[in-house]
């Protein structure tokens, strides 16, 4: 014979631990008895709801944890208050930030390696860091070579693996266009504007581009064109972006080919540029 084990009755057949579902139910229902946290209250919850901390209502939670306490700080000696909870959690040793502050230990001055800049650092990163930033890192592990300009004979230094790549022959690129010096047909053409008594400038920047010859006075570009190089696909693109960006700043651009300038003898190309610019 089995028993309901809320009311004790005798269980029927199929029944095996209450005989309804309100005795089950009933049965679930069972607390436990605690004391508030706050006011010491007996409280009977469900043993599911049990915390480290209970309380009998919310205002007893509240009143609990919204007590301070007055402590006086370890640095600056200043009363402050406290909540209960920071206390608890070992809080309310310092009234400030600042007064915390003074704790630290005073921090290390170190130079940067490449470009000398103070650092302050605390004493535990101190063996670390050694540099400013990451530039200055790279720039220091860098092995830099020093070279003679082959144009303007300046001395200037590049790092080794520009040096194996070919380069160190010119310190910028200035002094390459100016070095590697005229074609045939650029001198021509040179000596044809020399001879017409017109003054000019030779590879001359106008914005992002350079002008073969630039007549001074008259806003007027002479480009020589070598049948080779600008006859290319990209170079025919680059000539019309050339051409329009120079149009847009008001100057006349006249082009001349390679051809055209071997064709002609010094004279005539002087009569030509010279009807052209007139």
């Amino acid at each position: 014979m089995q028993i309901c084990q809320q009311c004790q009755k005798v269980l029927k057949s199929g029944q095996e631990k209450f005989c309804s579902k309100n005795c089950k139910s009933e049965s679930q229902k069972k607390r436990i008895i605690l004391k508030c946290s706050g006011c010491n209250k007996e409280i009977s919850i469900l043993p599911c709801l049990k915390r480290k901390a209970n309380y009998c209502s919310r205002a007893c939670y509240w009143n609990t944890n919204n007590k301070k306490f007055l402590k006086k700080c370890s640095i600056c000696k200043k009363s402050f208050l406290v909540k209960k909870y920071l206390v608890d959690q070992g809080y309310g040793i310092y009234c400030s930030r600042k007064c915390l502050n003074k704790t630290y230990p005073k921090k290390i001055i170190k130079k940067c390696l490449q470009c000398g800049l103070i650092l302050k650092i605390q004493p535990s990163k101190s063996p670390l860091v050694k540099f400013c930033s990451k530039e200055c890192h790279d720039d220091y592990m860098r092995d830099y070579v020093e070279k003679i300009c082959r144009n303007c004979h300046q001395k200037f230094k590049l790092p080794r693996w520009e040096l194996n790549k070919g380069k160190g022959s010119f310190c910028c690129r200035d002094c390459f266009i100016q070095y590697k010096g005229e074609t045939t047909i650029e001198k021509k053409v040179r000596q044809a504007l020399e001879k017409s008594n017109l003054k000019f400038k030779q590879e001359f920047k106008i914005g992002i581009y350079r002008a073969d010859f630039l007549i001074q006075g008259k806003k007027m570009i002479i480009e020589c064109d070598g049948d080779y190089w600008h006859k290319i696909p990209g170079a025919i693109d680059r000539d019309l972006r050339k051409d329009k960006y120079l149009t847009n700043l008001s100057y006349k651009i006249i082009r001349i080919t390679e051809s055209r300038i071997r064709k002609l003898s010094l004279s005539q190309l002087t009569k030509e540029i010279s009807g052209r610019i007139n």
